[in-house]
């Protein structure tokens, strides 16, 4: 029973943690001054430029890989 409630006391104190948590990241991203929300929003932004940048350089190495494939049979039937 103890141990019981010495988990209900440990979850509860975590409830208010988590609670007190979220209040401030609402605090955070419903103040049009705040500079951590700015700081997030650019991170996000950074991180998609970053993201669409990969998928750019990954098209192009696919792009590059078809036409070397094409490259070889085209070569492989010059051979013959």
């Amino acid at each position: 029973m103890k141990e019981i409630e010495e988990q209900i006391k440990e979850t509860t104190e975590l409830i208010k943690q988590i609670k007190e948590i979220i209040e401030k990241l609402i605090d955070t991203f419903e103040n049009p001054k705040s500079k951590t929300k700015d700081n997030i929003l650019d991170a996000v932004r950074k991180q998609n430029a970053i993201l669409d940048t990969k998928i750019v350089l990954l098209n192009c190495v696919k792009q590059l890989a078809d036409n070397l494939i094409v490259l070889q049979e085209t070569a492989k039937k010059m051979k013959e």
